[in-house]
């Protein structure tokens, strides 16, 4: 109460015990009312706190996602789109700006367009919305069943997997026309990704697909050498890496499959990762107790896998050596349950989505494209406090040597992608001495290279 004025509050709208004024909530959950400098303010249980003015509810905390449950995102070209129950957002210049939308209730799925990175569709119960940026945002698709899945391919065409369907997958063309494609064997889709115009999924929990809109169509037995990933197996995320190679995620664990699948009716190359293991003639083989339920692939063609329980895990592009786990226990990870990882290929920072919120994490990879960019090196100079220098700008997997002014090598690596991490060490391990050292890049093909020069005090 403010100026002797009283309000109640019960689920669909606001009373003034003074005056009788009635506000609709719009939805609005609160848990507490308040007047202050004579406006109304709500703290609403998604949406935080809420101020009325001019008819509506108006957000008072800025630069933040409207929920801690995102259940989706994903990126292209520097633009990261977020979906949760309600609502869709995207991050400008390290914030989140975002729209509620009574359309998107439980959304299972998110695909920017390859093109137009404002412009994103979101499947959400049994339909298919279509965002040109926040605001604008319609139904192209209710087509009267259970979306389970969806990807666009760098052709700009949408395939729609649906679960215990006769005909589960639907393809939207580039003109915006629909047409169901024939789908022998199939009647439940769980997962699609897709490489340049090829699209990949997972179906019947023990099947993968490969599809090349709209005529050639296959699909064959999830098996290895090994008897992995058959039923009762149940394989649920897939995506393609940076060089075609399909990763599963299954509640065993991780399988990969090459670029070209071959099947000859009895076995299939896939394989069941491998990782590094301690003890000499044990096999370990990635996250095999863990169930899967995020993959994204990093500038570098590294793997983040995250897990239903167990936090988040960086692998090599192999998938063989381990490089970075986060959990609640040794990070700002909010929840060990993980929900969907999306990279920023222009930043390298890396979203976690869990069940309590967002954590960004700065990798030292982003994409690289076939040519240098503008190549940057920072801090420079370095200063004592500095525990690495960084590289952007390279191309894709350049050669990168440093000397002293002597011309003696101080270090040489290959860059993640177009960023290269320095810590500052030489190669007898200890920091490198004060000098003007110099950069030498050089391109994966030979025919590029760029030389650079920094200061470091030690």
């Amino acid at each position: 109460a403010e100026g002797g004025r009283l309000w109640a509050a019960d689920r669909l709208h606001l009373r003034s015990l003074t005056d009788g004024q009635v506000i609709d909530l719009q939805g609005v959950l609160p848990r507490n009312v308040a007047m202050a400098q004579g406006a109304l303010f709500v703290a609403d249980t998604i949406r935080g706190l809420l101020r009325y003015e001019n008819d509506a509810f108006v957000p008072q905390i800025k630069g933040k996602l409207p929920s801690n449950e995102v259940l989706h995102l994903a990126e292209k070209q520097g633009k990261v789109w977020a979906a949760g129950n309600g609502f869709v957002a995207w991050q400008r210049q390290n914030e989140w700006e975002y729209a509620y939308n009574s359309l998107i209730i439980n959304p299972v799925s998110l695909v920017i367009d390859p093109d137009l990175p404002e412009k994103a569709w979101v499947a959400a119960a049994g339909q298919i919305v279509e965002c040109q940026g926040l605001d604008q945002c319609s139904v192209i698709y209710d087509g009267q069943c259970n979306i389970s899945a969806m990807d666009v391919s760098a052709a700009g065409e949408l395939l729609v997997g649906c679960s215990q369907s006769a005909s589960p997958l639907r393809l939207r063309r580039q003109d915006g026309s629909w047409i169901t494609l024939s789908t022998p064997e199939i009647e439940k889709i769980n997962a699609i990704t897709h490489f340049g115009s090829t699209f990949r999924g997972i179906a019947n929990q023990n099947r993968l697909f490969a599809c090349t809109p709209p005529e050639r169509f296959t699909s064959y037995p999830i098996v290895l050498r090994n008897d992995y990933l058959t039923s009762p197996t149940t394989a649920a995320v897939l995506t393609a890496d940076r060089t075609g190679e399909t990763w599963v995620g299954t509640n065993k664990g991780v399988a990969a499959y090459p670029a070209v699948v071959r099947w000859d009716g009895e076995t299939e190359q896939g394989r069941k990762v491998q990782t590094l293991s301690d003890m000499a003639g044990y096999a370990a083989y990635l996250l095999e107790y863990e169930t899967v339920t995020a993959i994204a692939i990093d500038g570098g063609n590294r793997k983040w896998f995250g897990t239903a329980a167990a936090g988040a895990f960086l692998q090599s592009a192999d998938g063989a050596e381990p490089l970075q786990a986060f959990n609640e226990n040794n990070s700002p990870l909010p929840s060990n349950r993980i929900a969907s990882i999306a990279i920023n290929s222009v930043t390298g920072e890396v979203l976690i989505a869990t069940a309590r919120g967002v954590m960004g994490f700065v990798a030292d990879a982003t994409a690289g494209g076939a040519s240098f960019k503008e190549v940057k090196i920072y801090p420079n100079p370095v200063r004592p406090q500095s525990q690495n220098v960084t590289i952007t700008g390279l191309a894709e997997d350049a050669a990168v040597k440093i000397t002293d002014a002597a011309g003696q090598l101080a270090y040489s690596g290959t860059a993640n992608g177009g960023t290269l991490v320095w810590d500052l060490r030489h190669a007898g391990g200890g920091r490198a001495e004060t000098g003007v050292y110099f950069v030498l890049m050089l391109g994966a093909g030979g025919e590029e290279s760029r030389v650079g020069k920094m200061l470091i005090v030690k």
